[in-house]
């Protein structure tokens, strides 16, 4: 808890570079502990988050390099939509999205894709079909393109979930036939 307060506070002192070391070093920590994992760093980093925003959930400051700014936001997307904050984990996730697909950098090309992936996921949770299945395609499509054959199993079995909710249940049983071909050349 001490680590967040000394984050919120170096942000308030427009010290972005040292909050961010200083978040990064409490994910870190939180990851590797068996007993919080993953799982418990959500509710308390949320606000932590915040204050690299200029305004709630919308801008985030612009002292933060390119880089920063998409850790900020990629992390705020996955506290938001752990604490049940789908609609607006949905318009982060987005704009990471476009950040990443606007972006020349090799490495972007497979975030991008775990990014359309993500948002497939949200739009299943909130029941928007359609959308989930949009955002398959183009996660698939991403993946396909980023020439990665384990983002692209993960987003092919994304998008055959999707579909079999939609009830497109032989499409989805083809694409989870397909996923599995490609986890066998991982």
């Amino acid at each position: 808890q001490g680590l967040f307060e000394a984050i919120i506070a170096a942000c308030r002192a427009n010290q972005f570079e040292r909050a961010l070391a200083l978040d990064r070093q409490a994910t870190k920590n939180l990851e590797e502990d068996p007993m919080g994992g993953v799982v418990g760093m959500y509710e308390p980093r949320l606000p932590v988050l915040g204050e690299f925003f200029s305004d709630r959930w919308g801008s985030v400051h612009e002292e933060l390099l390119p880089e920063d700014r998409l850790y900020v936001l990629t992390h705020t997307s996955r506290c938001l939509r752990a604490l049940g904050h789908l609609a607006a984990s949905y318009a982060i996730e987005k704009h990471v999205y476009d950040i990443l697909r606007s972006t020349d950098s090799p490495d972007s090309k497979p975030q991008a894709a775990k990014s359309a992936c993500y948002l497939s996921e949200i739009s299943l949770v909130r029941g928007h079909f359609s959308d989930s299945i949009a955002w398959g395609e183009k996660s698939v499509a991403d993946a396909t393109t980023a020439d990665n054959p384990e983002i692209l199993a993960y987003n092919l079995g994304a998008l055959a979930d999707a579909l079999h909710e939609f009830g497109d249940v032989a499409e989805a049983s083809r694409l989870f036939g397909r996923a599995e071909e490609v986890w066998l050349t991982v």
